[in-house]
């Protein structure tokens, strides 16, 4: 029989053991894998009191309790949990599918069941009680754990709690990168270690709580060093690591926090070099080599600050090779809003600003372009000729009356001389636009005048049945501009210019 002031020694890892549970549950309570853990936790926690139980008392029945308790708790869940967990630490594509897990919980679940059901029917296939000693105090978990298919239980129990754990580490300790490795040595290392000393160990009631409790404070020490438990934290750090921009985690101090791969490549510069160093030293050669938009402040004095105000500027590179980047700064708040630091997220963005150039570039020729095909010439003041030269859509059309509108108010023009005889195809839309044009002209006070049209377009235009109305059309430039010329010598009371005044004779003057 186990003292009781020895038997206090298990309350211990009972406590250890609820305290982990709870402290990964609350770090993310609607996470299934903080929640598998914390089962896991419940029920070392419950074999623990269990091996107590037995320990403690004389009441035989109470001792077969406790000692199911050690035998489906230890034997059937512990390495299913333990394996889960594991699982969804390394394997989490898999652990979304639920495919190990639901096999796992299912085997541990049937064994469960079927040692509840040995032990209340008595067929000894598993559990084989000694009556002699129950009620006297610990019994090894060899002396009771026995029956034809006992065999079966320790096959189980061994290659969830040894085998596979092991196996799944040393996989994942392959897959994983070379930063992310130490949690899983120490995982690793913990069930070796248990593994080894297990069988060394001599019969007593803290034999079966040996294993779980130093399991469950390496697993403590990996939660608190690594945060393993945290997905939300391993999937930032993922995106972190993978991300296609150059990331710079500055703490408010302004010392370099945290570099990622993209930022290594384009700063030039190892995450162990510049890792815990001023921003200054760290990032000097790299912004001493680019120029800065000379309208934003000092990117190193916003960084060397702790950047706590956000900021975008300009990088341009231009040896070895010209090279563009967008910088950009974060400031990182906590939980209550206080700046702790900043992020730097440095982009390429040498092809966007080749592509905007060149857009730019095309943008500028079309307007060039666009100003050839609408000239508006001013041959003298109040008269404007407009020679249209190619066909005429409605994005010219559009332009054609911008400028034309533009330059009778510029000029103060009272006529305006359309000159389609560069026009091939003068159809109905054509037409229209045509029309649009000359009365948008006669609202500002300009009259407009149609002149070159050609045989063929007036034979189109009558076929179509298109009315121009009073619109004045002369057959050349030339009868277009004498007929301006008259109008605007008849507003202004003279001659027009070039007009030969006649003199009359003394006979007529009678």
């Amino acid at each position: 029989m186990l003292a009781m002031d020895s038997a206090y020694l298990l309350f211990f890892p009972l406590v250890v053991l609820l305290t982990l549970g709870v402290y990964v549950l609350f770090q993310q309570p609607r996470s299934w894998l903080n929640r598998i853990f914390a089962l896991y936790m419940l029920l070392l926690s419950a074999s623990s009191y269990a091996i107590l139980m037995m320990a403690t008392t004389r009441n035989p029945a109470v001792a077969e309790v406790g000692a199911a308790g050690i035998a489906i708790i230890n034997y059937a869940w512990n390495g299913a949990l333990m394996t889960g967990v594991i699982l969804g630490l390394y394997y989490p594509s898999h652990w979304r599918r639920w495919y190990g897990q639901a096999l796992l919980l299912a085997v541990a679940l049937l064994l469960s069941l079927a040692l509840l059901a040995d032990l209340l029917a008595g067929w000894n296939l598993f559990l084989t009680m000694p009556a002699e000693k129950m009620g006297q105090g610990y019994i090894s978990p060899r002396e009771y754990i026995r029956g034809p298919l006992a065999l079966l239980l320790y096959i189980w129990f061994y290659a969830t709690t040894i085998v596979l754990p092991i196996a799944l580490l040393v996989l994942a300790c392959f897959r994983a990168p070379r930063k992310e490795r130490a949690p899983i040595f120490w995982l690793l290392g913990g069930i070796l270690a248990i593994g080894v000393t297990m069988p060394l160990l001599p019969p007593s009631p803290f034999t079966p709580m040996t294993a779980p409790f130093l399991f469950s404070i390496v697993f403590a020490a990996v939660v608190a060093r690594y945060r393993v438990f945290l997905p939300a934290e391993v999937a930032l750090g993922a995106v972190f690591r993978s991300a296609g921009d150059g990331m710079v985690i500055c703490r408010r101090d302004g010392k370099v926090e945290q570099i990622n791969p993209t930022a290594e490549r384009l700063l030039g510069l190892a995450a162990s070099e510049v890792r815990g160093r001023p921003v200054v030293e760290a990032l000097g050669p790299f912004l001493s080599r680019v120029r800065q938009e000379t309208t934003k402040p000092p990117l190193l004095e916003i960084l060397s600050r702790g950047g706590m105000e956000p900021q975008e500027v300009l990088l341009e590179q231009e040896e070895p090779e010209r090279r563009v980047f967008q910088a950009e700064i974060t400031p990182i708040l906590d939980e209550r809003g206080q700046h702790t630091g900043c992020l730097l997220v440095l982009r390429d963005v040498t092809e966007r600003e080749r592509v905007r150039l060149a857009l730019e570039e095309r943008a500028r020729l079309a307007e060039t372009l666009r100003e050839l095909s609408t000239p508006i010439v001013p041959v003298m003041e109040g008269i404007l000729i407009l020679p249209l030269i190619g066909a005429i859509d409605s994005e010219r059309a559009r332009h054609i009356m911008e400028d034309l509108l533009e330059a009778v108010r510029r000029q103060r023009a009272r006529f305006v001389l359309v000159d389609i005889t560069g026009v091939p195809v003068v159809d109905t839309m054509v037409a229209n636009h045509l029309l649009q044009t000359i009365q948008a002209a006669r609202l500002l006070g300009c009259q407009g005048v149609l002149v070159g049209i050609r045989a063929e377009v007036a034979r189109t235009l009558v076929d179509l049945g298109l009315s121009l109305g009073d619109l004045v059309t002369k057959a050349t430039l030339q009868d277009g501009l004498e007929y301006a010329m008259e109008m605007l010598a008849e507003e202004r009371g003279r001659p027009p210019a070039g007009a030969v005044s006649i003199p009359r004779r003394r006979s007529q003057a009678r």
